[in-house]
């Protein structure tokens, strides 16, 4: 009875609170389905968690796979740049340092996107699409107390929303918005196993190019330093001399190639792991998942009344209560 009595006593009011009304029911969903944001900073954020986790399911023991593998991770979107900065090319080195970090950026931007952008699309949705429909409010409640001069002090109302409504519960949905982010990252990533496996294949791709100019080394080392310990108790000069000969003395230029030639087929092995790890796929897949469990954490929230808009103005609380009582 009251609220039929308000509306057909105070129709300008009861317009201008259910309108607020219905606004308010739909704008929490619709601001929370935003969480997720855009395609770009989310694709980038869920390839740099999954190339992460490929790191960090490698253990340090693969040496040197593991080390090119964080290099590669640091690099990324510079990968054909930085062998060709290996070979001393000025403009490529600086080309790849640039791209790398821009492609830190990207990351960072993407991550931080992801922790406080729902709080800022909020704050201005409330401000757009409330600021208005509130001042529509005050200005017929001030007709309500003063018609004769409510039309000279509409001007005066703020168009704001900032002191009229808050979004309550993005706390809450911002945890779970983590924690869907690190299952799909779980679900979708390279296990340890695979992890396990590739850096055993990219461990042995290295030390097995590497035996070769070690053993040869090593060998002629240990030959020497059985000859030394044979020999030092002899006291003669000139077998010492001539022991001391015997230790390999590799040119500089000789083991950088021996080292270059075996990382060089380590890198591309590594290359090639980490696309596996963010391949278009899993991508793909881990997008789709934090979309459907965005959907039904923000469903969930709103059912538990939770997520919802919290009205910070006691007077249009009260009116949205009076208002609204007959469809309680």
């Amino acid at each position: 009875a009251l609220s039929a009595s308000l509306a057909d006593r105070l129709p300008g009011l009861t317009l201008a609170v259910n309108r607020l009304n219905e606004e308010a029911m739909k704008l929490p969903g619709e601001v929370a389905q935003t969480l997720i944001g855009s395609d770009g900073p989310m694709q980038a954020a869920v390839r740099g968690r999954l190339r992460l986790k490929l790191l960090t399911s490698t253990g340090a023991i693969w040496f040197p796979y593991r080390s090119i593998l964080s290099v590669l991770n640091l690099t990324h979107g510079a990968w054909d740049r930085v062998l060709l900065s290996l070979s001393g090319s000025l403009p490529s080195l600086v080309s790849t340092i640039w791209t790398s970090t821009r492609s830190l950026t990207a990351e960072h931007s993407a991550n931080e996107e992801v922790r406080n952008g729902l709080q800022r699309r909020s704050t201005a949705a409330v401000t757009d699409r409330l600021g208005p429909l509130a001042a529509q409010f005050r200005d017929e409640l001030a007709n309500l107390r003063d018609p004769e001069h409510a039309e000279g002090n509409q001007s005066v109302h703020p168009s704001g929303a900032q002191n009229v409504a808050s979004m309550a519960g993005i706390e809450a949905l911002q945890e779970r918005s983590h924690q869907i982010f690190e299952d799909a990252i779980q679900v979708n990533g390279v296990s340890r196993s695979t992890s396990r496996g590739l850096a055993v294949l990219g461990t042995l791709i290295f030390w097995a190019l590497m035996a070769g100019p070690f053993v040869s080394l090593y060998s002629e080392y240990l030959t020497a330093s059985y000859e030394s310990l044979v020999h030092v108790g002899t006291g003669d000069g000139a077998v010492g001399k001539q022991a001391l000969d015997q230790f390999p003395k590799p040119e500089f230029s000789m083991v950088l190639t021996s080292i270059a030639l075996s990382l060089l087929p380590t890198a591309i092995f590594a290359m090639i792991a980490l696309s596996i790890a963010q391949s278009v796929r899993r991508t793909e897949q881990a997008l789709q998942q934090i979309r459907d469990g965005h959907s039904n954490a923000i469903e969930q929230l709103q059912q538990d009344r939770v997520l919802r808009l919290r009205w910070d103005d006691p007077l249009l609380t009260d009116a949205e209560f009076l208002v609204s009582a007959g469809n309680r």
